[in-house]
């Protein structure tokens, strides 16, 4: 086996070992649990911390050793992007609910990693997506559902597929924000069971 060769087996075993294992293969559709909640919540406001504390990384590398890695949008503050990608995934969620109990969901991103434009263009990977959700009551603020840490893993494809997706409108964003809405769904649905 040729050097190169033996350096990208190596590199995407890294990457696999590294990314845990896939969570979730395809996104997690927000209108497949919405009806299990539909009628228990509406979401009053949703409060969405990215801490200054994490660390972001913009090297093109297999796998950076970093809190967040995201290229889905151009170069930026990338605490308000990943912020702004929860927000839109989670209002989106929230819109599909119409519930007697009005609440306030909490969430603290602990992760997010993406893919880089090198792991993206050849072998793809995982989005590796953690962070803590509680859900409280939007008039008195007693704890509904107790924080707790969820993981919303998704597989990230690569090369012809990741291409065709952005093609599609599929973008790296579009398929986030979708996935954290059905991924908070999901986890209202289980009413805090861990």
């Amino acid at each position: 086996m040729s050097y190169i060769k033996f350096l990208l087996v190596t590199a995407f075993a890294f990457t696999l070992a590294a990314c845990g294992g896939v969570q979730h293969e395809t996104p997690v559709d927000p209108r497949a649990h919405a009806s299990e909640v539909a009628d228990l919540y509406s979401i009053n406001r949703i409060n969405i911390e990215v801490p200054r504390t994490l660390r972001v990384s913009e090297e093109d590398r297999y796998y950076p050793n970093a809190d967040i890695v995201w290229r889905g949008e151009p170069v930026g503050d990338r605490y308000a992007q990943v912020e702004a990608i929860f927000r839109d995934g989670l209002a989106n969620a929230a819109s599909l609910l119409n519930g007697r109990q009005n609440v306030i969901v909490d969430v603290e991103v602990t992760r997010f990693h993406a893919v880089t434009e090198r792991t993206r263009a050849r072998i793809g990977g995982t989005y590796s997506i953690a962070f803590n959700l509680q859900l409280r009551d939007a008039r008195t603020g007693a704890v509904i559902q107790p924080a707790r840490v969820v993981k919303a893993d998704l597989r990230a494809p690569g090369g012809a597929e990741a291409l065709a997706n952005d093609a599609a409108g599929r973008t790296q964003r579009v398929v986030l924000v979708q996935h954290l809405g059905g991924v908070l769904l999901a986890e209202l649905a289980k009413g805090g069971a861990i």
